[in-house]
């Protein structure tokens, strides 16, 4: 039996997420697109047979070696393994199967120097009866700057901001990609802030960047949706930078794998963004 499968792209913040969605009419993905994902971009729709001995078909995330660069892009999967079940795909419609299976999958160009401009990721099929392979393709997103002929551009000094690039950056943007290096990170960094969470719960709460309660009973989870939530109120590029700066301060203070993670985060947010979060505040 062939068995239809489509891919389709829509924006989330600062990424791209990319859905591979199957099932045995290629007519009833496409209204389920259009009534739960009207404002997707469609992508390439595949036909495809599993093969005798599979139940599943498989997105090989990983494989190597890829035809074209990829520099500076990353690309994750929603779950592990990605997988549609045989099952799934034919009772999709059914009763209890209103979704066809999908594989969601996160894709994040860096605007970091040296990133591809162009993405074009093969995805091959694992399962089926003739070799497949869909492919991710995606262009870097970049941000404009707007100009006044007859204005000179703005340079500014003697804040916190002096060195920001006139890029055409604006705070939401800016925000969700600080944001986004904590997410990418998050696995690493709530190792680090494990071992040290009342002393950075401590120094934090003295920052006023968490709340008394998470002082008293702090969490990975807790100190970093306060640092986020904190985010998300600021109005201005300066503001960030200062909130910024505070919590890299607070966890600098704490010493060991703490002070290294402040200098991971600093690195990756000068590199993702136009903040120069220098040590030391510039009045």
């Amino acid at each position: 039996m062939t068995y239809a499968g489509i891919v389709y792209y829509e924006v989330k913040g600062v990424e791209d997420l990319v859905t591979f969605a199957a099932a045995k009419n290629l007519n009833a993905l496409l209204e389920y697109v259009k009534d739960y994902h009207s404002k997707a971009e469609m992508g390439q729709n595949v036909y495809f047979c599993f093969n005798d001995s599979s139940k599943h078909i498989e997105l090989i995330l990983n494989h190597m070696p890829q035809k074209y660069p990829f520099t500076g892009w990353t690309i994750q999967s929603h779950i592990e393994p990605c997988r549609l079940s045989k099952k799934d795909i034919d009772n999709f419609g059914k009763k209890d199967y209103p979704l066809p299976p999908t594989c969601i999958i996160s894709v994040y160009g860096s605007l970091a120097p040296g990133t591809e401009a162009m993405l074009h990721y093969a995805i091959p099929l694992d399962g089926v009866d003739d070799p497949v392979t869909i492919f991710i393709h995606r262009s870097l997103r970049t941000t404009t700057t707007v100009t006044t002929p007859s204005v000179a551009p703005l340079l500014v000094a003697d804040t916190p901001t002096k060195r920001l690039r006139a890029e055409g950056t604006d705070v939401k943007s800016i925000t969700d990609r600080l944001i986004a290096v904590i997410r990418n990170k998050e696995v690493v960094l709530s190792e680090i802030f494990e071992d040290s969470l009342p002393d950075i719960a401590l120094g934090l709460s003295a920052a006023n960047i968490i709340t008394h309660s998470v002082r008293k009973n702090p969490s990975y989870d807790s100190i970093i949706r306060n640092f986020i939530t904190g985010l998300k109120m600021k109005s201005s590029i300066a503001e960030l930078e200062v909130h910024c700066m505070d919590f890299l301060e607070a966890l600098s203070n704490i010493g060991g794998p703490v002070t290294g993670a402040a200098d991971m985060l600093r690195r990756k947010w000068r590199e993702e963004t136009n903040l120069q979060l220098d040590s030391k505040r510039i009045n």
